[in-house]
């Protein structure tokens, strides 16, 4: 089921649509649809008078490029060569592309182009949307109305997974004394329409074949066994408001719409995970029982569906800043809080066989200038390097103490941390996806107001790595439309960015969200 916002009627297609025919190899036909409207200003035909059309993948030395006018209603394409990994690619200029002036960009999923003709034609959809814009999720059957997640969700997870699709899982919302209660809710996003819909709730079968309700907030959510499946690990539940760590993980089937309970090591919230490039994830840290640091490691082995703990390694700490770097060689952990306060260590792990079989080990640390906890931590640029931006300087909740800074951690060929450039306002509990080419975009966050009190920010940047190897730049773009902190920004494979729910916390009261945004960045070529 494919639903636009709730308690409200979808309004008429009015959706532009561009027919394309791809004619390739044995005439394989694919037809485009391109979305030319949007829910929500700008409109992403504002003043266009030309089209590109590029198309790319694997094996495309050169992109296939062909100009239209914006008048046309049906372009027919050069034929796509057989291989893997096609994009198109729409450009929508002011002016003829090549002195004209870039308003609105997009582009379909990857999908193959097979030696055997397939039988019938191959659908493809195209949002069109402003360049470096933060709109609200249309709908392609209803391009006018925007699209909603059907809960509230907020210390969620929004994971890919190997369709494109992203599961939303859990996080946490309130009752009406404001209390919070953890979501036994997930639904999934699809980036072809633009459409959210619902997944089996949270749970597993017992042993006696009774479903058995799951709700998590604060868990960790990774995609394994090469993306068919989404591990959720750990998390908190609430007892009168009180958290309650878990000791366990739900793995979701995506084929089977059916979750498997995976005992763990250790009872853990707000920890860290991350997986390397040959599908071992790592998972770390946290909050355990009485809101002691659970200094414990372990790794899921998605082979046997088993969690095995990680010997001779400790890392008593929370709210860390987690990322794998170097395509997954390595991964690195920046910061976090202790039982002794705030820490500058960042570490890096690597899989490796031994004596003791194979595990997890330590590989080196360094130190960060500053002390930060809760850093947005994402690799820019280049693989080896990544940023840490904002965080918290001390364990204080009341107030917070929030950083404008950042800090840059080369990994390779030397491993060295130097300062960066500041964000634009000091906030912790950023979010931080790392786009394609190397940029990284950062959304929201917790700062204060002048009167010294915690609040949601709604500020955007763009972390940009210039290719000369220097300090990288913030850039700042336009303001989230609502504040929001624990939400999520989701990485597509279309080039955009889905930003999911959150806490709006203001003076007037606190909010958990259910809306969604997509950021359009601007290509760099």
């Amino acid at each position: 089921m494919v639903r636009g916002r709730r308690r409200r009627p979808l309004a008429a297609v009015l959706a532009a649509a561009l027919g394309l025919a791809g004619c390739g190899p044995r005439e394989t036909v694919y037809q485009l649809k391109l979305i030319t409207t949007s829910c929500d200003a700008p409109s992403p035909m504002e003043n266009v008078t030309h089209f590109l059309f590029r198309i790319t993948g694997e094996g495309i030395a050169d992109p296939i490029e062909v100009t239209t006018l914006a008048t046309a209603r049906q372009v027919t394409l050069p034929p796509i060569p057989v291989g893997p990994k096609r994009v198109v690619e729409v450009r929508a200029f002011q002016g003829e592309p090549r002195g004209g002036v870039l308003w609105s960009v997009g582009r379909t999923l990857a999908f193959e182009v097979p030696s055997v003709p397939l039988a019938v034609s191959q659908d493809l959809t195209v949002f069109l949307r402003p360049k470096n814009s933060l709109l609200p999720v249309s709908l392609s059957i209803s391009p006018q109305s925007c699209s909603r997640m059907g809960w509230p969700h907020a210390g969620h997870t929004a994971t890919v997974m190997r369709d494109g699709k992203v599961m939303i899982a859990g996080g946490y919302e309130l009752d009406g004394l404001g209390q919070r209660v953890a979501s036994i809710h997930a639904e999934v996003f699809d980036p072809a329409t633009g459409g959210f819909a619902d997944l089996p709730d949270l749970s597993y079968r017992d042993a006696q074949q009774q479903s058995v309700q799951s709700p998590r907030a604060f868990h960790s959510g990774t995609a394994v066994d090469l993306g068919r499946k989404v591990l959720l690990a750990g998390g908190e539940t609430y007892v009168a408001g009180a958290a309650q760590p878990l000791g366990d993980a739900l793995l979701y089937d995506a084929q089977a719409r059916s979750y498997q309970l995976v005992p763990m090591n250790a009872a853990r919230t707000q920890h860290g995970a991350a997986i390397d490039n040959g599908g071992h994830l790592l998972v770390m840290g946290g909050y355990t029982t009485g809101k002691a640091f659970a200094d414990t490691l372990e790794w899921f082995d998605a082979t046997r569906t088993l969690f095995t703990p990680v010997p001779g390694q400790s890392l008593g700490r929370a709210q860390m800043g987690v990322s794998a770097v170097q395509d997954g060689k390595y991964i690195a952990v920046a910061g976090g809080s202790s039982g002794t306060g705030v820490s500058t260590e960042v570490r890096l792990y690597s899989f490796t066989g031994g004596t003791g079989g194979n595990t997890f080990g330590l590989l080196t640390t360094q130190q960060m200038l500053e002390p930060r906890r809760a850093p947005a931590l994402s690799v820019v640029g280049d693989p080896a390097r990544l940023v840490a931006l904002g965080g918290y300087s001390t364990l204080s909740e009341a107030p917070i103490a929030p950083l404008a800074s950042t800090e840059v951690i080369a990994t390779a060929p030397q491993f060295q941390v130097s300062s960066g450039p500041n964000i634009t306002v000091a906030r912790g509990d950023a979010c931080a996806a790392t786009l394609a080419d190397g940029r990284v975009l950062v959304s929201g966050g917790r700062g204060l107001d002048f009167n010294q009190s915690s609040r949601s920010m709604d500020n955007v940047e763009l972390v940009v790595q210039p290719s000369s190897g220097g300090p990288p730049s913030v850039l700042g773009l336009p303001s989230l439309p609502v504040p929001r902190y624990w939400h999520t920004c989701t990485a597509l494979p279309d080039g955009t960015v889905l930003i999911t729910g959150g806490v709006n916390e203001q003076a007037a009261g606190t909010e958990i969200l259910e809306d969604a945004y997509i950021f359009t960045p601007a290509p760099l070529d």
